[in-house]
């Protein structure tokens, strides 16, 4: 697809419609019903035909610009593409913000659960520090000959080999598991 160089504002406008059909593909709600956007139920409509049109020259507003845009962008492997780079990363920060606003809610619920059992909650700790934790744990379990030889990252093959012979069997899973 040929995007002339000067005119940023047709990148936008294909951007927007990349990621517009892009929502309109994975939105849950019907007809005007979408709280995210007003043109989620026109984009929806699109899609839905531009899934079976074929026509070279078809006369519905925006198939033919959008099974070209749509084309470049599944074939395009350019990450500094002036069109689909920006929509990249922009649906990769969605991605993220989503899973961060899921391991909240989860931290949430189980905050709740906790209350309802009286029982006091534990803080929410962040991947990184879950990992800190889970080997520190480990360590703490574990025999003092193997502790000693995890503190040493990475383990020597030999080191290794001592580990997995020390430890019973639980721990030997759980550490195997932490180590690749």
């Amino acid at each position: 697809m040929r995007i002339p160089s000067a005119d940023k504002q047709q990148v936008l406008r294909l951007q927007h419609r990349l990621l517009s059909l892009r929502h309109a593909a994975k939105c849950p709600h019907d007809g005007g019903q979408c709280p995210v956007t007003h043109h989620c139920a026109g984009m929806k409509r699109l899609w839905k035909h531009m899934a079976v049109c074929k026509d070279q020259k078809c006369l519905v507003p925006y198939c033919i610009s959008s099974r070209s845009v749509l084309s470049h962008y599944r074939r395009c492997k350019d990450a500094r593409c002036r069109l689909c780079g920006p929509v990249r990363e922009t649906i990769h920060r969605s991605r993220e913000t989503t899973k961060h606003k899921q391991a909240i809610q989860q931290q949430n619920m189980q905050t709740q659960a906790l209350k309802k059992n009286n029982a006091t909650p534990t803080p929410a700790l962040d991947p990184s520090a879950q990992e800190a934790h889970l080997q520190i744990t480990t360590l703490a379990q574990a025999p003092v000959s193997a502790a000693s030889a995890l503190a040493q990252q990475p383990p020597q093959p030999q080191q290794h080999q001592l580990l997995i012979q020390s430890q019973p069997q639980p721990q030997l899973q759980t550490q195997l598991h932490q180590h690749p």
